[in-house]
């Protein structure tokens, strides 16, 4: 979500080259107008069948099934998303907390995304757009 809003705040090619190409907009969204939110939701399939709809699903109704399912998958703890380092700009100084490379690479991976049964009885005509666990 965040790679989308700065490129979306921010435009540039720069910006545009760090989203994986599964985050970038689809035809659809370029060529129909939509809801902004589904501009953030991860799964293009969904982004297409969500922009493709006669009627708009209400952001109200769309968020809880949605927000109260995702999972990342991380196989490890919780704690190892993360992980001390010494801080580059003050060697002598405090350590700072970065984000895991592998926890990273984990995210950056859209087979790693899931959804859980509550989207799917919710909306069974978008649960082809998504992995469900």
């Amino acid at each position: 979500m965040f790679l989308v809003f700065r490129w979306h705040v921010h435009p540039t090619a720069e910006n545009f080259k760090k989203m994986p190409d599964w985050l970038c907009p689809r035809v659809s969204q370029v060529m129909k107008e939509h809801p902004h939110w589904v501009d953030y939701l991860l799964w293009p399939r969904l982004r297409d069948l969500l922009t493709q709809m006669q009627t708009h699903v209400p952001f109200e109704q769309f968020f809880i099934p949605f927000t109260t399912t995702i999972r990342t998958n991380w196989p490890y703890e919780p704690r190892d998303c993360l992980i001390e380092v010494q801080n580059p700009s003050d060697p002598q100084g405090d350590k700072v907390w970065i984000m895991n490379p592998a926890f990273e690479t984990h995210i950056r991976n859209l087979d790693n995304w899931t959804l859980g049964p509550r989207f799917k009885e919710e909306f069974p005509d978008l649960a082809e757009g998504v992995k469900l666990a």
